[in-house]
């Protein structure tokens, strides 16, 4: 039950922590790039950090990316993690919708990079 209630909160957390404003590439096939302050990420440990650094592109191609990245959270594998859909089965919620298509990797370090690409 307390691993249900982890990944509602995630969830929860990737859709709120993702929800932007209206916004659209000009006609010219110009790429859209917001740059906001704070997102959040799973840790090495499979629990939910907030990060400074989001970057959201959105092209006219269709693609929208939501790249978050950030330093020294826990990680006390030793080694880097990797999570995505396949091995959590949680999307990552957008202000662009819904997808499968995420990761997010966490170095042995404690650097993590969420990458969730919308099509």
């Amino acid at each position: 039950m307390k691993n249900v209630f982890r990944v509602l909160a995630i969830c929860l957390v990737f859709g709120g922590v993702f929800a932007l404003s209206g916004f659209s590439a000009d006609d010219n096939n110009a790429a859209v790039v917001i740059k906001d302050t704070a997102c959040g990420v799973m840790n090495g440990d499979g629990g939910f950090e907030l990060v400074e650094g989001r970057i959201t592109v959105m092209n006219n191609g269709g693609v929208t990316n939501f790249i978050c990245k950030g330093k020294g959270v826990p990680n006390s594998t030793g080694q880097a993690v990797k999570f995505n859909f396949e091995n959590t089965g949680i999307l990552c919620n957008t202000a662009g919708g819904a997808t499968d298509d995420w990761q997010n990797v966490v170095s042995a370090s404690g650097n993590v990079t969420l990458h969730c690409k919308v099509h």
